[in-house]
């Protein structure tokens, strides 16, 4: 099913259907879904919001190839709005979103960009940004793996999020509320069964997360920050079963947390200005 508003005349041309209210303005929207079962919604509200067809352009793109029962839904509001859904392989079904689908991306504001690119089979992926300039991306390859990003910001400035999985079952979710400019990156590649949260909850401005779980099955890694200028850095490499969290709140506080091995524990506490920690962990503990 595909849902379209705003809409004073439509052209279908090659694939790509235009709508807009006969001015410059306009919206865009392309869907292209090769296989069976596919479902696809796109909503476009609002007028000039820039996309790739220039000024005064919201663009929406859908492509569901090489799969069956596959879902996708975007929803866009306000202005200077892009979205981008790529999902190639089976049964990509169900995180939640406002109709449940598979991928499912819901911006509000007045620049947001958001992408998911799927290639596996019954994934989930879900974007829903607020704010004023947000920035989020989703790319995972294998099966059976999760992946969430909620971002909400004000009139001061943007987030941006980051999540990479490669693997199997693999689960990262991103919560960034509040103020501006926080960063936030979760990377897991070449393993299974990870797990990592980001939350960063305002009010605050310029804090920064990170997560790498590479090489690795069955690791655990929490960061949580409040407050401005806060760093926590977590990278658990070439090992399992590793646990890390961080937690910091105040001011320019600064947290690294390196594992390799396995069944390491690492916890950081911070609250108040202008703290470091830096904890190195390597175990040569043997997995059965």
């Amino acid at each position: 099913m595909m849902k379209l508003v705003n809409r004073s005349w439509a052209i279908i041309l090659g694939g790509v259907l235009l709508m807009g209210n006969g001015s410059a303005w306009a919206n865009e929207a392309f869907v292209d879904q090769v296989g069976n079962s596919h479902n696809a919604e796109i909503i476009q509200t609002g007028t000039g919001n820039g996309g790739f067809g220039g000024p005064g352009f919201t663009a929406a793109s859908i492509l569901q190839s090489g799969g069956d029962g596959n879902d996708a839904y975007i929803g866009q509001g306000g202005s200077t709005n892009k979205a981008d859904i790529v999902q190639v392989g089976s049964g990509n079904g169900g995180t939640g979103g406002n109709t449940g689908t598979a991928a499912s991306i819901d911006q509000s504001g007045v620049t947001n960009i958001g992408e998911i690119d799927q290639n596996g089979d019954s994934n989930s992926a879900d974007i829903s940004q607020t704010g004023t300039f947000n920035n989020a991306d989703i790319n995972q390859n294998g099966d059976d793996n999760t992946a969430s990003i909620i971002q909400t910001g004000d009139n001061f400035g943007a987030n941006d999020a980051d999540i990479d999985q490669q693997g199997l079952r693999n689960t990262a979710f991103i919560d960034q509320f509040g103020d501006s400019n926080d960063k936030a990156s979760i990377t897991q590649q070449f393993g299974n069964d990870n797990w990592a949260e980001i939350t960063q909850n305002g009010p605050g401005d310029n804090n920064s997360a990170e997560v790498q779980q590479i090489f690795g099955n069955w690791n655990q890694a929490f960061i949580i920050q409040t407050g401005d200028s806060n760093t926590a850095i977590v990278k658990q490499l070439v090992g399992d079963f590793n646990v890390a969290e961080v937690t910091q709140i105040g001011v320019g506080n600064v947290s690294t947390v390196l594992q390799s091995g396995s069944f390491n524990n690492a916890f950081v506490t911070q609250s108040g200005s202008n703290n470091t920690t830096l904890i190195t962990q390597n175990s040569t503990l043997a997995i059965f």
